[in-house]
């Protein structure tokens, strides 16, 4: 039941990094986007390749943001397991 718990503990911890990560991310581009708008509401780029590369990075970090719950919610449950088993063992 131990390792279930530290098991839990380090998905969740994979989890959260994933989740400040792809957050940090997301932030960073929509300064750019803030910082590089024209008057008209456009984000600007300095040529196509960057707006690509944008883009991918866009997708890229809402994905991350997505995938990362599943480690949170899988380490979550591995370690309200063995604490639920505890409880369940002790009281009855």
């Amino acid at each position: 039941m131990v390792y279930s718990f530290v098991i839990g503990l380090i998905l969740f911890g994979i989890g959260t990094i994933f989740l400040i990560i792809s957050i940090r991310g997301e932030r960073r581009l929509r300064v750019y986007e803030f910082n590089n708008r024209s008057d008209g509401g456009v984000v600007q780029f300095p040529n196509y390749e960057a707006s690509e590369r944008h883009e991918r990075k866009h997708m890229w970090l809402g994905l991350l943001a997505k995938i990362s719950i599943w480690p949170i919610l899988a380490g979550v449950l591995l370690m309200i397991i063995p604490v639920v088993s505890y409880f369940i063992d002790r009281y009855s």
